[in-house]
């Protein structure tokens, strides 16, 4: 089917001529699409050739890199193996089942199995823990083993008499790292990763506890019982009161003694308690009756 003819010719809105001239330039350049001559044949094969040659003989430092990365992954595959160890043996023996399990055996009441424990003890040396120097006295089936450190937090003396160096036999033994440093409340750390019990009068209750003999709690009556808990709150309120109720304090402490709730022959850690708390704010003047037990109780440290 043809096209039918046109009625009318139009002329073209714009008219371009067959050859278009252009501004001269300030720089000429050949037309790279035009045609590909021997020069850019000769760039290209060169830049090949550099590239294969770099390949097969890179520069010394990219050899000394390499040898660096090799090593690397050396150190990480050995750390990765060691990692892989540790976890197996982790799960294979649960270390806070194992020291939970311990606890439980160290306070076991009726275990006849001889305690062998290490413990750390973080103290100010403004408040020595006396009760240490003196606990071996009042429970005689009892070896602590004393080994002192200063803290960096430290500048002053430290106390000397607490370096003990008693052999093993065949009775409880407790090894204390007595580390002197800046605390506000003497610190007891039983296992890496539990909180740490503070104050002395609860450290002389763990002791308690630890060995059946020496259990208050279980071998007293519950007024006996409540008695020792009461003198072990003061002691550690000592340090915590104003003057007039340390002297209180003291008034109560006396008290027991004159109703002969502690104090008589039979020492417990309610003594120590007492007498170390005392030693530590010696400046306060002691009631006559307080004064003279104190008296009497140091003089088994001679």
């Amino acid at each position: 089917m043809s096209a039918g003819t046109r009625m009318y010719k139009l002329k073209p809105v714009v008219s371009l001529p067959d050859t278009l001239y252009h501004s001269k330039t300030m720089y000429g350049m050949k037309n790279i699409h035009e045609r590909q001559t021997d020069e850019w044949r000769n760039v290209v094969t060169n830049i090949t050739e550099q590239v294969i040659s770099f390949l097969q003989s890179p520069a010394p430092q990219f050899a000394a890199l390499e040898a660096r990365q090799e090593r690397i992954l050396s150190q990480l595959a050995e750390l990765k193996k060691q990692v892989s160890t540790l976890c197996d043996f982790l799960k294979q023996t649960n270390h806070v089942d194992i020291a939970k399990e311990t606890e439980v055996n160290c306070l076991r009441q009726n275990s006849q199995e001889l305690l062998n424990i290490s413990i750390v003890i973080n103290a100010n040396p403004t408040r020595p823990p006396y009760s240490l120097l003196i606990l071996q006295k009042i429970w005689p089936n009892l070896v602590i083993q004393i080994q002192t450190h200063t803290h960096s937090s430290i500048n002053t003396k430290v106390p000397k008499q607490f370096e003990k160096t008693d052999l093993l036999n065949e009775r409880n033994n407790i090894h204390i790292t007595l580390i002197w440093k800046k605390v506000n409340e003497l610190e007891v750390i039983t296992r890496w990763h539990s909180y740490p019990l503070q104050g002395e009068v609860n450290l002389l209750r763990y002791f308690s506890r630890l060995i059946a003999d020496n259990n208050y709690e279980t071998n007293n009556g519950t007024a006996h019982v409540y008695e020792i808990d009461t003198i072990l709150d003061l002691c550690y309120a000592l340090h915590y009161r104003e003057a007039s109720d340390v002297t209180t304090i003291f008034s109560l402490l006396e008290k027991k003694l004159e109703q002969k709730q502690f104090g008589n022959n039979k020492y417990t850690i309610a003594d120590i308690a007492v007498w170390s708390s005392i030693k530590q704010i010696s400046s306060k003047k002691l009631p006559s009756k307080l004064s003279k037990w104190f008296d009497t109780f140091e003089k088994m440290l001679q």
